[in-house]
């Protein structure tokens, strides 16, 4: 069985939520199912919450709008909205959580597609751009 933490990839610490980048099964029942891509959106471990939003490698095209490639789209403002709520942030965090999943769709994107476990032998934490980042050294 696949530990958690072999399948995360990076973390980003965004205060009241972080953004982590891993591999989700989204079948665990189903014989031969496969990991993809995720980003996953929760509280940081030191709020105690169960909640994720988890955004698949499948359906990250329903965050852009279309026609410029760039800005939210409906379903990004309105799936932004529900995560406020379900991880119990202000409503007026939902700008900052679409921000948050817009700057790391690129990052999602470029994730190799298929899980590959990995050891991790050292981890520590940056910052990069003001944003808290925790880092593996991965075997």
């Amino acid at each position: 069985m696949t530990e958690l933490s072999e399948t995360i990839r990076s973390t980003r610490d965004y205060g009241d939520f972080v953004i982590r980048m891993q591999y989700v099964n989204p079948n665990p029942n189903e014989f031969g199912s496969d990991y993809e891509p995720a980003l996953v959106i929760a509280r940081p471990r030191r709020i105690q919450s169960r909640s994720a939003w988890i955004l698949m490698l499948s359906s990250a095209w329903k965050y852009v709008d279309p026609d410029t490639d760039t800005q939210h789209s409906d379903y990004m403002v309105e799936s932004s909205k529900k995560i406020a709520e379900m991880l119990n942030l202000q409503p007026s965090q939902s700008f900052q959580i679409a921000e948050a999943i817009l700057d790391s769709l690129e990052d999602l994107i470029n994730m190799p597609p298929v899980f590959q476990p990995t050891t991790v032998v050292a981890e520590g934490t940056m910052t990069i751009g003001g944003k808290k980042e925790s880092v593996e050294l991965v075997n």
